[in-house]
């Protein structure tokens, strides 16, 4: 079943390219509101740095500007464009994976559990991205 829908997904956004630089910017609009306006709020709950959380955020507000650039801009190449995407995502992957490391002695589990949970969601965000970018699509003559 999962699989299945995985497949139906990729097929969706291979479709409309757009779209997905759309989920793509409003995920990292929701991390930048995450971690600007609420985890620097609760900071001794999460236990990551306020620095830190600041600058994360912004990290995520850039990626929200470009993918949404990307959603209203982008024509027929947009393969690209969604490769710059995918390497700033797993970037800032590694760098979360580096700040939890860094600052593991003052997060809480609550802490780890965001930061963990929101590379996963990028991880598989990033998933779908490869495969609708690597997809080639073949004429019907050609099946």
């Amino acid at each position: 079943l999962l699989g299945r829908m995985y497949r139906q997904l990729i097929d969706f956004f291979q479709d409309n390219p757009r779209q997905l630089f759309l989920m793509d910017a409003v995920g990292a609009t929701l991390t930048a509101v995450l971690l600007g306006g609420v985890l620097t709020q609760l900071e001794r709950l999460f236990g990551m740095p306020k620095d830190i959380l600041y600058k994360l955020a912004l990290v995520a507000c850039s990626f929200a500007v470009y993918s949404y650039g990307c959603s209203r801009l982008v024509g027929a190449n947009w393969k690209p464009f969604m490769f710059v995407i995918i390497s700033a995502n797993l970037l800032y992957c590694f760098a979360t994976a580096t700040c939890v490391y860094l600052f593991f002695d003052s997060l809480s589990w609550v802490g780890i559990s965001y930061f963990v949970l929101e590379m996963l969601v990028i991880i598989a965000l990033v998933s779908i991205e490869m495969n609708v970018a690597r997809r080639r699509v073949f004429p019907a003559d050609d099946l």
